[in-house]
């Protein structure tokens, strides 16, 4: 029992220890700090209470701003704090503002005035725990001083101040010519733009184009920006543009047209035909080229061509074949091979008559650069003496044998000549027949002849 009671009076007696231990001095949470009353005291017993505030910049937020110290240990704090916004500055007159970062404690901005148009204080503003730091600047409209005067020349209007965007016009004394820009105004940096133009007596020479016409600006004399306008004659092509202008250097801007003789392009030849050189593809004015025959071709005429003023002259050559087709012979004649149909040059042939046609004359002609020689081969009908031919003996008509000789004209008709030797064949046939007949026939009788005794 005793244990029992010594055992709860320490516990007790730890429970109050606990209760009466200090706190040390708290550490503040982030963008916060002590109350100054608070920031002095390093120790705080049992029960102290603090409180805290927002640093420089930062304003609170929400949450409780005090601790309280129990048992050596600080109660949370539940106050947070966030940056202080500043706003707008307010607005610039032909200007704005840029802002880099934002518009809360510690950002930046600038103010820009428009073009022609210049400030006139700090470009620069910074948000502070009071709002933007400084004066708000302004801009105002860029001036000008009047520009000095240009020799030979003078400007208006005259002024003794200009404004942005203010313009003046210059103009030479007579004959001078105004080389530069006409006009000039007041720039945003306070100057005139552009450079300042000069007055020069300038003259360019007479535009004179060979080979070429002018039709348009004519004039005595010209001067300092004077155009003219060119074209070419017939048969020649424009090199360059057809109009120039008098530049300020006393020259012609872009240089005067110029006029060449027009080139002819690669030539297409005739059939069977080639040019000698195939790489050139443009030929000018007066040059020429040659064309020459293929393989197996003989040419004829003039094969060179001249090219004048983007034409080609006439082409005279024409390319023949050196080889020669199957000839045609005249009359009552042939081929010796009729099987060859294409004959190269030098080749010859020969034609024979045909049958009952003699030959007289040259039978052969010769192949020469795809023309046959002359034929002088002629066929004449065959001339032959008369054949006599026999027949059988029969009377006929006027006391006459059929058997009797019979002409044959070497000119007659072969079938009938063949028809009669047929016949003399056959009467001999029968007449060698009817001889073996009356033999036998007297044998026989020979056989029966009764015989005579003694």
């Amino acid at each position: 029992m005793a244990v029992r009671y010594f055992s709860l009076l320490c516990c007790l007696g730890l429970a109050f220890t606990a209760q009466a231990q200090d706190c040390s001095r708290p550490i503040p949470g982030t963008n916060m700090q002590l109350r100054e009353k608070d920031a002095e005291t390093q120790e705080f017993p049992p029960g102290s209470k603090v409180g805290f505030t927002c640093v420089i910049g930062y304003t609170p937020a929400g949450g409780s701003p005090s601790s309280v110290c129990t048992g050596g240990v600080w109660t949370p704090v539940t106050l947070t704090c966030e940056r202080k916004s500043c706003g707008s500055p307010g607005d610039v007159l032909h200007g704005h503002i840029e802002y880099h970062d934002g518009t809360e404690f510690g950002d930046t901005a600038e103010v820009i005035c428009d073009e022609g148009y210049k400030l006139v204080g700090r470009s620069q503003l910074s948000c502070g725990d009071q709002g933007w730091k400084g004066r708000l600047p302004v801009c105002e409209v860029t001036k000008c001083e009047p520009p000095p005067q240009i020799a030979d020349g003078v400007y208006y209007p005259e002024s003794e101040i200009y404004e942005y965007r203010e313009s003046i016009q210059y103009t030479c004394s007579k004959d001078f010519s105004l080389v530069g820009s006409k006009y000039r105004s007041c720039s945003g940096t306070g100057t005139f733009e552009p450079e300042a133009p000069t007055c020069s007596n300038i003259k360019c020479p007479n535009p004179e184009v060979e080979n070429g016409d002018r039709y348009g600006g004519y004039k005595p004399s010209y001067k300092y920006k004077d155009t003219v306008q060119h074209k070419c004659t017939t048969g020649y092509t424009p090199i360059g543009d057809d109009v120039s202008t008098c530049g300020p250097d006393g020259k012609w801007s872009p240089p005067l047209l110029r006029c060449e003789p027009k080139n002819c392009s690669q030539p297409v030849g005739g059939s069977n035909m080639a040019l000698e050189d195939k790489t050139v593809q443009i030929f000018p004015h007066g040059s020429s080229v040659t064309f020459v025959c293929k393989d197996d071709f003989v040419p004829e005429g003039n094969a060179v061509i001249k090219c004048m003023n983007g034409d080609w002259s006439r082409l005279e050559l024409t390319c023949k074949t050196k080889s020669c087709s199957q000839p045609v012979g005249g009359s009552n004649m042939a081929l010796e091979d009729k099987t060859v149909q294409i004959f190269p040059h030098g080749s010859s042939v020969t034609f024979a008559c045909i049958d009952d046609f003699d030959p007289e004359g040259n039978a052969v002609i010769k192949c020469m650069n795809g023309d046959w020689s002359r034929l002088e081969l002629t066929c004449k009908r065959t001339t032959k003496p008369p054949k006599t031919t026999k027949g059988p003996v029969t009377v006929g008509p006027g006391g006459k044998g059929d058997g009797d000789d019979k002409t044959e004209s070497g000119g007659g008709n072969d079938t009938a000549r063949d028809a009669g030797i047929a016949l003399a064949v056959v009467a001999l046939v029968v007449a060698v027949l009817v001889l073996v007949g009356i033999l036998r026939s007297k044998k026989k009788k020979q056989g029966k002849r009764p015989s005579v005794g003694p």
